[in-house]
């Protein structure tokens, strides 16, 4: 009797081991080869940048409820809008769907949108965000989701969307679609959170800002009758200001609204650039195809202040 018990006592935890093994690969084999989505954005530089984000299904399963929103952002990251851009009850491996994200007043196209193709016009001034939704592979009865913002200040600094996932998400949203954030709203306030703006010089300002400042000034020449163009260098101006606040301070000047200045500190070519610290110029630039040619065009002395 104790024989037969020692026997089958052995028997029992070898099942037990198999079982285990067994699970244990199950497992290893629905991870290795559960469906997978993969997320890749694109910004071509420029005066007014753009934007593509293509959705790809990579793994061995089909991604089922794919859904992708896109909308429009202010520099308050208030959401003027929002739509749907594309859904797929299955996302099959080698699949894609792409959002391609445009300046409306400066872009065309030769060919009407490819399959799975959303193109999503801005306008001038504007950002935008992409909104990724699709079923959990692990678990079927969750919803994933990511949101790629892309607010002015990350445009027309061309830089890439910064991708948000769970709190910072819900906290996007809040904002977003929040009323009070709306500028076009009567008695607006620039809220606090929102990012610092360059500002507007003329001759009685520009030495309290620019001379007497203890501090790095960048100041931006352009003029009038650039139009649209010196419109989108301002643009890229206030993106600057954004991303190295507080370090340096930011001047937008127009040579019409600011002859003494202009004929001091430029030399005819617009735009043009300098870059003041302690009242004194370091460094001077011609010229702005994006703001990476700016901060290229200043380097080191704006290398430095990142």
């Amino acid at each position: 009797m104790d024989e037969f018990m020692v026997t089958f006592g052995f028997v029992a935890n070898v099942i037990t081991v198999v079982a285990g093994l067994v699970a244990i690969f199950g497992v290893v084999w629905a991870i290795l080869g559960r469906a997978m989505l993969t997320v890749n954005t694109d910004v071509n530089p420029g005066p007014a940048p753009s934007l593509v984000v293509r959705v790809s299904s990579t793994g061995s399963n089909p991604v089922h409820d794919v859904e992708l929103a896109v909308g429009a952002l202010d520099d308050n990251t208030f959401a003027l809008w929002g739509d749907g851009a594309g859904r797929r009850s299955a996302l099959n491996r080698g699949e894609t769907l792409t959002v391609t994200a445009f300046d409306d007043a400066t872009t065309s196209f030769g060919s009407p949108p490819f399959e799975g193709e959303h193109r999503h016009p801005m306008k001038p001034g504007e950002g935008c965000y992409v909104t990724v939704q699709w079923r959990s592979p692990l678990f079927p009865w969750r919803r994933k989701s990511r949101t790629y913002a892309w607010p002015p200040a990350l445009r027309f600094a061309s830089r890439q969307p910064k991708l948000l996932r769970w709190q910072a998400e819900s906290r996007f949203f809040e904002r977003a679609h929040d009323p009070r954030n709306n500028s076009a709203r009567l008695g607006f306030t620039r809220p606090k959170w929102a990012p610092p703006q360059a500002t507007a010089a003329t001759d009685p300002t520009f030495n309290a800002l620019v001379a007497e400042n203890k501090g790095v000034v960048l100041v931006g020449f352009g003029a009038a009758w650039q139009g649209e163009f010196w419109l989108g260098v301002q643009r890229m101006l206030h993106a600057l200001a954004a991303n190295y606040a507080p370090r340096i301070k930011v001047l937008i000047v127009t040579i019409e609204d600011c002859p003494i200045a202009a004929s001091k500190y430029t030399t005819g070519t617009f735009p043009h650039f300098k870059l003041f610290r302690n009242g004194q110029v370091v460094a001077s630039h011609d010229g702005a195809g994006s703001m990476p040619d700016i901060e290229a065009g200043l380097a080191p002395h704006l290398t430095s202040l990142r």
